[in-house]
């Protein structure tokens, strides 16, 4: 009898949370503190965003559209971005030809932002072009931006349209923290990989 009530509250659970992520018209993940995020990145670097095309997406997933954001690397905080100084990240979303997907919780990023991107490793278009995806849909973003008086830089996520399951261990820094702490934090968790 306890296994089964155990089983039925684990199913009501598990019906509970898609509802509310359904409802919310949002995507549900696990929450990735800081040190987590650090551990699984292949790369992590602070760059801006110097262009933005949209395509559809690779075989077997071609009736999907992302869209592949190139990045000019300005510091490379763990990892290896390469020689080029430029990297491209797919994000899920975007519009061809008059045809749009939007993906709950993806990140958006426009021309000109300034971020931080914590990714995976590469893997290689049908073009040829080595392409990263970021961890954790947006949590993978830092958005910067620098306070005119102070000079400071502050390091934000944008995570509109996740639903977050609260499993982190760590700093998540959904409010926002300057970038040095992040860099300090960033640096510190890479020591532990």
């Amino acid at each position: 009898m306890n296994e089964r009530m155990r089983i039925t509250g684990a199913s009501l659970l598990a019906v509970v949370v898609v509802s509310v992520g359904s409802a919310a018209g949002g995507s549900i993940v696990r929450r990735m503190g800081l040190d987590e995020m650090t551990r699984a990145a292949d790369l992590i670097v602070r760059g801006k965003v110097e262009a933005a095309s949209s395509r559809y997406d690779d075989p077997p997933d071609e009736h999907r559209i992302v869209t592949d954001v190139t990045v000019r690397v300005q510091d490379c905080l763990a990892g290896d971005p390469g020689r080029t100084g430029f990297l491209t990240v797919t994000v899920l979303g975007g519009v061809v030809e008059g045809r749009g997907q939007w993906v709950p919780g993806a990140p958006r990023m426009s021309v000109g932002d300034d971020v931080v991107l914590f990714l995976r490793p590469a893997r290689v278009s049908v073009d040829g072009k080595p392409r990263r995806t970021v961890i954790g849909l947006s949590q993978g973003v830092f958005f910067l931006s620098r306070d005119p008086t102070k000079g400071k830089w502050t390091a934000r996520r944008r995570l509109g349209g996740l639903s977050m399951l609260p499993e982190a261990k760590g700093p998540a820094a959904e409010s926002g923290m300057k970038l040095e702490d992040l860099i300090r934090i960033v640096h510190s968790a890479g020591r532990s990989r």
